[in-house]
């Protein structure tokens, strides 16, 4: 089993990424990118954008604001050993709990 985080700069870049490896298409009306949640294989969870603390500036009751990255996270799960796709590799991120620009979502 192999889990994967990936971190695109927009919704559009990560669409056409799934479009090259086949797991997502788009829409010829509207446009809009629908990504295969799951196959027998393999499972791929749309984080989107995500928003993170931002301790440099708090809220009038002294509470982190929350900032967006604007980038797109996807976070996908092989059930069997692949190879991972060389056009997926450049937007691999290490996931680490202790940074919170990383978004902790995991599978359950």
């Amino acid at each position: 089993m192999i889990d994967i985080l990936l971190k695109f700069d927009s919704q559009e870049q990560a669409g056409l990424i799934g479009e090259q490896l086949g797991y997502t298409t788009r829409d010829p009306e509207t446009g809009e990118f629908q990504t295969t949640q799951a196959t027998l294989d393999l499972a791929i969870c749309v984080i989107g954008i995500h928003y993170y603390p931002d301790p440099e500036e708090v809220d009038e009751e002294g509470n982190p604001v929350l900032k967006a990255d604007n980038q797109y996270w996807v976070m996908v799960r092989s059930l069997v050993d692949i190879d991972i796709p060389p056009e997926i590799q450049p937007f691999i991120v290490e996931r680490d709990p202790n940074n919170p620009q990383i978004p902790s979502q995991t599978w359950a």
